[in-house]
């Protein structure tokens, strides 16, 4: 499709949103609006899909074309199992990796083995199987560790930690994307650095630490957009979505949304679009407007299936449980929010637990199933006490300033390293110089003994004594000489210890300084105290 058709079909659909919110009373027009909405984004769909077939075709040319050299065709293999199926059809791109995995295993390719192994655990967790997803990116884990692939073991640390954050063992995420973070940061990584910033910003978004969320959020936006990176930007504009949405500011987190959707309708990310539509729904229910919100959420919702993507399935079912619950439909409720805590304990979504948990003991308490209302207050609090411990919290917070001290840390201690190798190299340089006095005195005094002998020998000689005058006369003007020179040394000497004695004083100071320091932070003191006395 031609960008100016692309454009053409984005302005209708533009022009059809516009229309839907200024007719909204009107229930048949709205559907309607809907309805053509739909069509339009699908033809856009069944474009850029017919696009990316034309690649895939190209790229199994290169798997099948044995003449090709074996990283090049298994480069192609990887490519069409991430670009072409991993985000739409999990299971498809497992398959694909697999072969990937075992040709580079007959090869002894050992780095495209562990990277056909991430591609199969990001399916188990686009599906909500997180089990097998930590097994498998433990596996590729193990392999980059071995063949000190750096970028890779980022990668795979990143994701072991988003499996975590799901399963809201908020510890060990942040652990994970901080140890993935340093390697990225140490290796120039920006694609990486910005994806682990907005994984870091999720973790406080998750333990309502907002402005930290949105600093994190707001450092990985210019680096996405730096990079070009579509899938980074809609991550981001999604995430910064959600800290407007928490603080009430519906508007601004609306138009986040939208932008974020129309990226990633773009780019095909079927689980990124049911997200999205989840994320705009909620807007809709927040303002009331139930009808909008229960057609974005079916919508997500059938994206979801379609992928297996379980954990999407449990927040869209969820949602609509929500809202069956608060239009009094206490049966749909039930029935909805019953399935989506069963999709929610298969995969370990412990949020979608609680949130499901909670619908039900509200819908069960006010039909009078007082014994089944019990058993989900007593599983909505003990799944909340897990996700929001307070050793959790604490050790977020701690991983954030160890981090920030760490970064610190070194850069001191570069500094001084550098300082010191500068004083090292002043004093070494001073060592020679007192060397090459001391050489330069005792020389002397071996010229003097020898002058002193020699004008001994001249008063036993009486018979040449106007000769032996003549030649002490000559050594007397040399010993003046060198008598000039060692008080030229000897001045010399007295400023090289004066610049010593400089040197000590200072190294105290900055022992002080040192000491100060630990004690403002509470901390050891590396020096003994020094008096001023």
């Amino acid at each position: 499709m031609t960008s100016v058709s692309k454009n053409a079909f984005e302005l209708l659909i533009l022009n059809a949103n516009c229309k839907l919110k200024e007719m909204r009373k009107n229930t048949l027009l709205r559907r309607r609006i809907t309805f053509t909405i739909i069509v339009f984004t699908s033809i856009l769909i069944c474009a850029q899909t017919a696009f990316s077939q034309v690649n895939l075709d190209s790229l199994r040319v290169i798997w099948n074309d044995t003449s090709q050299p074996d990283t090049t065709r298994l480069e192609a293999m990887h490519d069409i199992a991430w670009d072409g199926y991993l985000f739409s059809q999990p299971d498809s791109a497992y398959y694909f990796a697999q072969l990937q995995y075992d040709f580079a295993k007959s090869k002894g390719l050992r780095k495209q083995m562990a990277r056909a192994l991430g591609v199969q655990g990001l399916s188990f967790y686009l599906k909500g199987d997180l089990a097998d997803a930590i097994d498998y990116h433990n596996r590729s884990l193990t392999i980059k560790e071995e063949i000190g692939d750096k970028k890779g073991i980022a990668a795979s640390l990143s994701n072991i930690g988003i499996v975590y954050h799901i399963q809201g063992d908020y510890a060990s995420t942040i652990d994970y994307y901080t140890r993935s973070l340093t390697i990225k940061e140490e290796i120039g990584d920006k694609e990486g650095i910005s994806a682990s910033l907005n994984n870091i910003g999720v973790i406080f978004k998750a333990l309502g630490d907002y402005a930290s969320a949105m600093e994190y959020y707001t450092r990985s936006l210019p680096i996405n957009e730096e990079i070009g990176d579509k899938r980074g930007i809609s991550r981001t504009l999604n995430n910064i979505g959600i800290i407007y949405e928490e603080q009430g500011d519906l508007a601004s987190a609306l138009d986040y949304y939208t932008r974020s959707l129309t990226i990633k309708e773009e780019i095909g990310d079927k689980e990124g679009v049911a997200s999205s539509l989840n994320n705009i729904g909620i807007i809709y229910h927040n303002q009331g407007d139930y009808t909008t919100a229960l057609d974005y959420y079916t919508r997500s919702l059938s994206i979801s299936e379609k992928i297996g993507n379980k954990k999407g399935i449990s927040i869209s079912l969820n949602h609509i449980g929500g809202i069956y619950k608060n239009q009094g439909n206490y049966t749909n409720a039930i029935a909805y929010s019953s399935r989506a805590l069963i999709t929610a304990q298969e995969v370990g979504a412990a949020i979608e637990i609680r949130e499901a948990a909670s619908a039900l003991y509200a819908a069960y308490k006010s039909t009078g199933k007082n014994k089944q209302a019990l058993e989900m207050y007593e599983l909505y609090i003990t799944t909340s006490d897990s996700i929001k411990s307070e050793e959790n919290q604490k050790e977020v917070i701690r991983q954030k300033y160890k981090y920030e001290y760490d970064k610190q840390a070194i850069a001191d201690s570069v500094a001084y390293a550098q300082v010191q190798a500068v004083q090292e190299a002043k004093l070494e340089k001073s060592k020679t110089q007192q060397l090459a006095l001391i050489i330069g005195v005792i020389l002397l005094l071996l010229f003097l003994s020898y002058m002193y002998n020699r004008f001994r020998i001249t008063q036993k000689q009486k018979s040449i004594i106007s000769e032996q005058n003549a030649e002490l006369a000559t050594a007397t003007e040399l010993a003046e000489s060198a008598n000039n020179e060692l008080q030229t040394k000897s001045e010399e000497l007295e400023k090289f210890n004066n610049m010593m004695l400089d040197r000590e004083m200072r190294i105290i100071e900055l022992k002080k300084e040192a000491n100060q320091m630990a004690k403002d932070n509470n901390a050891d003191l590396p020096y003994p105290e020094v008096s001023n006395v």
